[in-house]
């Protein structure tokens, strides 16, 4: 497996030259209604993909899809350097802390919208319209619309979570409580990793992450901004404070197209790959005009690390649900770390989630649940964390009556 991927790491390397930007922003399309993958009538598709967001989402293809490129050229590289690795010592000295200038900068100070951020509720696919609506009604600061883990990205399912999204946020989605008690909108897009294979630019299929992003923004960015309520992301999987960058990047030219001003954009980073965990104080810096913060959680990190050190053996884990948690030492200091960071550079430090599902579970169990959701949180709000994010909506009031330290 090691000279296999030493092989393709030199081909690799190789191939990894500066790429065209003369591209035109004219050539757009969207798989036809009537193939037997659209499953989706025209006028649906049509009332999300206006002509406007079309315009706007070719744009922003065009002007990104060369460090969309190359972002995925750097991760595969990433990955055939760790797999080349002979001992578990040399993939280890392959993660160095990537520091971030020296000096007393913050970040950018957060909306005052932005400063509560107790309780957030996650993986809520906004196509699933009696759920959606439940947890916007549910009195959780926030609720994280997620196309990313938490959405089966059907074409279906993308299609009328958009227009899910643009109603809620303009406060007409059938059910929805009066704007101003109903949590804020902070949407998840899909990781650089996950492509809208509907839609093409250029003969390409548009990177996921950028369709979810410029359709909510064309519809809702402006509107968000004038009511004081966005617009706001959770930005998932990033690896490395290049990512970051690369984020900033899309924020700053589409304030420009759209008119907004500067650092109207506020996003938290979900802190989900082991790599990221060494660049956090850059992820900050990269970030720092349109940063809320850092987010830290147990499933996906420890994950990122079966997944960069599959190479190796030793660096399997027992069963994460019965053996593995927030209290694990390297966990712990994951955790600490990310909270220190933040703190040191004026940015909210939340984490993670709360996935019991009480619905379903017998009233022993809710009792339980109960016991370890306060236990847990509480435990990670004495150690500075600002926020934590819960999966059902039973359990918002059980995490804020935690004492969360509150930045502002």
């Amino acid at each position: 497996m090691k000279s296999r991927a030493t092989d393709r790491l030199v081909q690799l390397k190789s191939q990894l030259t500066a790429a065209s930007s003369s591209s035109s922003v004219q050539d757009l399309y969207i798989l036809p209604a009537e193939s037997a993958r659209s499953s989706v009538p025209s006028q649906d598709v049509l009332e999300v993909l206006t002509p406007t967001v079309q315009a706007f989402l070719a744009r922003l293809t065009a002007h990104v899809q060369d460090d969309v490129g190359a972002l995925h050229v750097a991760r595969r590289r990433r990955q055939l350097e760790l797999d080349s690795c002979q001992t578990i010592e040399e993939a280890y000295a392959k993660f160095q802390f990537r520091p971030a200038p020296e000096g007393n900068w913050t970040i950018d100070p957060l909306p005052a919208i932005l400063q509560d951020r107790r309780v957030d509720i996650g993986d809520i696919a906004p196509a699933r319209h009696a759920d959606f609506v439940t947890a916007l009604n549910s009195g959780a600061q926030g609720v994280q619309v997620d196309f990313d883990d938490g959405n089966c990205p059907t074409w279906r399912n993308t299609i009328h979570g958009h227009r899910n999204l643009a109603r809620a946020a303009r406060g007409t989605l059938a059910g929805l409580k009066p704007l101003e008690k109903t949590a804020l909108l902070l949407v998840r897009p899909r990781a650089w990793n996950m492509d809208e294979e509907h839609v093409l630019v250029h003969g390409h299929v548009v990177p996921g992450a950028i369709f979810d992003f410029a359709v909510h923004m064309v519809h809702s960015g402006v509107h968000l901004w004038k009511l004081g309520r966005g617009p706001f992301f959770y930005l998932p999987k990033l690896e490395s404070a290049d990512e970051a960058a690369l984020w900033a990047r899309v924020f700053a030219f589409t304030e420009e197209q759209l008119g907004l001003p500067q650092a109207t954009i506020k996003a938290t980073v979900l802190i989900e790959s082991i790599s990221a965990a060494f660049d956090m104080d850059a992820i900050l810096y990269a970030l720092r005009r349109y940063s809320s913060g850092l987010n830290c959680g147990m499933w996906d990190y420890t994950a990122s690390i079966l997944s960069k050190f599959r190479a190796f053996r030793e660096c399997s884990l027992p069963d994460r649900q019965a053996h593995v948690s927030m209290r694990s030492p390297f966990l712990a200091t994951y955790m600490h770390l990310l909270i220190q960071t933040c703190h040191r550079r004026g940015a909210p430090a939340t984490t993670g989630m709360v996935p019991f599902e009480m619905s379903r579970a017998s009233a022993a169990d809710r009792a339980a649940f109960v016991g370890k959701a306060k236990a847990g949180k509480t435990y990670e709000a004495d150690a500075g964390a600002d926020g934590a994010l819960v999966y059902d909506t039973a359990l918002v009031s059980v995490v804020q009556d935690v004492s969360f330290l509150q930045m502002g």
